[in-house]
């Protein structure tokens, strides 16, 4: 079937505006708890293959999932609260207490404020980072970096011409 280029530009947008709308709902299902795995199940969503290529290409939609699934995450938890306040038959605790386990482990990989190791944040995006070591390099032979140190003929007993070799 041969297309004119109109009929095939109006046919990349529509697929470019199906593909953003797959992208937005997938977002808001994540949000909602649900996993990638069930979304690319549904009818009106593209196969995991393609959500896979998608999360590859698009940095910006890779974060944005990431985001989606520690708040999709936050539903587990709450479903693990409403859980532990209903009224259970004696066969239905062990697999609650299957269920909550592996929410709270979720809650634990995804959230940093259920985690059991501390996480270090920041809002600044200027941090200030000092290395330092130890040694007798006293003269980058690439830059011309001199250590405040009067710098003598020899450098950890290599003479100056073999200072090419050190790296700073």
């Amino acid at each position: 079937m041969n297309f004119t280029k109109e009929q095939r530009r109006t046919m990349t947008k529509a697929l470019s505006i199906k593909e953003k709308s797959n992208k937005d709902m997938m977002l808001s299902l994540l949000q909602e708890g649900e996993t990638l795995l069930k979304i690319a199940k549904r009818k009106d969503m593209p196969s995991l293959s393609t959500i896979h290529r998608w999360l590859r290409d698009d940095t910006e939609l890779s974060e944005r999932v990431a985001l989606a699934r520690s708040q999709g995450a936050l539903y587990w938890v709450e479903m693990a609260i409403d859980l532990t306040t209903q009224d259970l038959k004696p066969q239905e605790v062990m697999w609650a207490r299957e269920k909550i386990s592996t929410w709270k482990w979720l809650a634990t990989k995804l959230l940093p404020q259920f985690s059991e190791k501390s996480h270090i944040s920041t809002h600044n995006k200027h941090e200030v980072v000092t290395i330092s070591w130890s040694g007798t390099i006293t003269k980058c032979p690439e830059c011309g970096w001199a250590n405040s140190k009067e710098i003598g003929s020899e450098v950890r007993g290599l003479s100056e011409g073999d200072t090419n070799n050190t790296e700073h």
